[in-house]
């Protein structure tokens, strides 16, 4: 890897760090999420842990952003930021409801 490398995965680390705080995820929430432990989590946001494509992928996924976003220098929006909240909120509440049925349909 090059200099050039270690830039761009310190881009993408400090990325999803900004993300996933803005989502109030934490570290070990993403870990479990990505089959990870925190630890790799910690090394992958302070770019010294080069992530496969497949992993950004997922983390996308996650947070409900585009991949480009990992690509980003520049600070997020305040929309940006509350549109990300409502859609984990809403991904949230969706798992709550299909819970709520699965059990009233066993009740039934």
């Amino acid at each position: 890897m090059t200099e050039q490398d270690d830039v761009v995965y310190t881009i993408i680390g400090h990325a999803i760090q900004r993300i996933r705080k803005q989502a109030n995820i934490s570290q070990q929430e993403l870990a479990n999420y990505l089959g990870m432990n925190r630890v790799s989590i910690v090394n992958i946001e302070a770019g010294r842990q080069h992530l496969p494509i497949h992993t950004l992928y997922n983390i996308a996924k996650r947070f409900d952003v585009s991949i480009a976003m990992f690509f980003q220098e520049e600070p997020i929006t305040q929309e940006e930021i509350i549109n990300t909240q409502l859609r984990l909120e809403l991904v949230h509440l969706h798992e709550q409801l299909s819970k709520i049925r699965s059990i009233m349909t066993e009740e039934i």
